[in-house]
């Protein structure tokens, strides 16, 4: 779908005049394949980090002819490895990310790609492999546009202990812009699930070393309100876990509604409890005829680690804090009532905020019908008035007024 010129100014082109340090692409090959890579420029070296690559950890085998642009890729076994690519000014300019997975897999990326190729704001690098398991990331700007994304979600029956149970190996985790419902307002609005993955590199120089000391992290958001953020050194098990979660949230929620055409619905129940040395959030919700339930992933101590490093809290306290968020924003979006869990916690808690916000420009209008697209008129204007994310620092500075109750275990 074509997006209007001041839309794409307005959020495509700070992200590019942000972008620094060198081009990133990834390239997924089948076993055996063999390929041939064309750089951004005349390569003068070609490394591995150290350590990777090598003996039986070689993944792919590669070759260049120096000054030359191409380099040419096979494709040994299954595995995830980085190309650094140095040009003539003996600076890396360009980091390949090659994985190497099975023929159905790859086939199944590459579908999902060029299906997407005409879709704004949603480009190769946003399509996230890991295992048989791809989540589209990205951001679109239509609910044409993530309907077309959500088509291309797949549920493969696969045999296991003699039962068939739907696998689901692609989820659409794109994030539908907040101007949606300004561009195309007769289209509304979706609060789904979505996932950011984001490579975070040591300032300076980009070099072997510091692309070893490199982490991945990745945001989840319900809507435009971050729920849950977690940082790895391995990109594809990161990836693994929060797509598990987005895509179980997903379902859950859409479960929820589906309960709600058709019985006495109750709000669902957002909650943490300790298993073992692992938190686990879950989500429970009632209805006339009974109870139904999903646990939405477990975290341990040390996945919470750097969120926990940045709040100057406990780990506890932290992901209660993002239950906290979770609720509030199933409550806003899904039920159109102004947070609850959080709203004790600060006189600017940016939910309140936004839901303030989204009854001032909705007027006698807002209500549950009409609740997702004033949230997102209003997450819009409260980013573009202050010229930053209302919720930059909402996960991991959880307020002092915060008192949550013991963690059940």
């Amino acid at each position: 779908m074509r997006v209007p010129v001041l839309l794409a100014l307005l959020l495509v082109c700070p992200a590019v005049l942000a972008a620094d340090g060198p081009l990133r692409k990834t390239v997924v090959l089948q076993t055996g394949e063999q390929l041939v890579h064309t750089a951004g420029g005349q390569i003068a070296t070609l490394a591995t980090p150290a350590g990777t690559n090598q003996g039986k950890n070689e993944v792919v085998r590669y070759s260049f002819e120096q000054y030359d642009s191409n380099i040419a890729l096979s494709a040994v076994k299954a595995g995830e490895i980085k190309l650094l690519i140095e040009y003539t000014d003996q600076q890396i300019h360009e980091v390949v990310n090659v994985i190497v997975t099975d023929k159905a897999t790859a086939e199944r990326y590459r579908y999902v790609v060029s299906s997407l190729a005409g879709v704004t704001g949603i480009s190769p690098e946003d399509v996230q492999l890991s295992g048989e398991q791809i989540a589209i990331t990205g951001s679109v700007y239509s609910v044409t546009d993530l309907n077309r994304c959500i088509g291309l979600e797949s549920h493969d029956v696969q045999a296991v202990r003699g039962k068939k149970p739907a696998v689901q190996r692609v989820h659409c985790l794109a994030r539908l812009s907040s101007a949606a419902p300004l561009v195309f307002p007769d289209q509304g609005y979706m609060p789904r699930v979505n996932l950011q993955v984001e490579q975070r590199v040591p300032a300076g120089e980009t070099s072997e070393a510091t692309e070893r000391a490199s982490q991945w992290n990745a945001t989840v958001r319900l809507g435009d309100v971050p729920v849950l953020t977690l940082t790895a050194r391995d990109r594809a098990p990161l990836v693994s876990r929060v797509t598990g979660f987005s895509g179980r949230l997903n379902a859950a929620l859409t479960g929820w509604k589906k309960q709600l055409e058709s019985n006495q619905m109750y709000p669902a129940t957002f909650n943490v409890r300790q298993v073992g040395g692992a938190y686990e959030l879950g989500m429970v919700w009632k209805y006339d005829q009974g109870r139904q339930g999903e646990a939405l992933i477990r975290v341990t101590p040390e996945e919470l680690q750097a969120a926990s490093t940045r709040s100057g809290g406990g780990s506890d306290r932290l992901v209660q804090w993002w239950a906290a968020i979770l609720q509030d924003a199933f409550r806003l979006y899904f039920l159109a009532h102004s947070p609850k869990e959080t709203a004790g916690s600060s006189e600017k808690n940016p939910l309140i905020l936004l839901y303030q916000n989204a009854v001032r420009l909705a007027g006698a209008s807002f209500g549950r019908p009409t609740a997702a697209a004033a949230l997102g008129r209003s997450y819009f204007s409260l980013k573009s008035s202050s010229g930053a994310d209302p919720f930059e620092n909402l996960l991991t500075q959880p307020p002092a007024q915060f008192q949550p109750s013991p963690i059940a275990r």
